[in-house]
């Protein structure tokens, strides 16, 4: 991919080997903060490149997260898009 991603949305159309390799960068809790506002599509994108294990385990810290700040929110996804345009390289 050429054009460098801007928006964790644009997770969807990203190659699945670079998706894998953004998610060996993050920890579960950064994960599950991040999948907590997105859309179903992202959601589906990247459980589709995690073990079984690793999804059951993020849907159900999905089912008890509580409010997230959405400053945290935000920061997680440009950690994300940072770390997709670098592996895209």
């Amino acid at each position: 991919m050429s054009d460098n991603t801007t928006n964790i949305n644009d997770l969807k159309s990203i190659e699945d080997r670079t998706i894998q390799l953004m998610l060996r960068e993050i920890s579960m809790e950064e994960l599950v903060t991040a999948l907590s506002d997105v859309d179903d599509e992202v959601k589906e994108k990247i459980f589709q490149n995690m073990s079984q294990r690793a999804i059951d385990e993020a849907k159900s810290k999905l089912e008890r997260l509580e409010s997230v700040e959405s400053s945290d929110v935000k920061n997680v996804h440009q950690k994300i898009v940072s770390i997709i345009n670098e592996k895209a390289e």
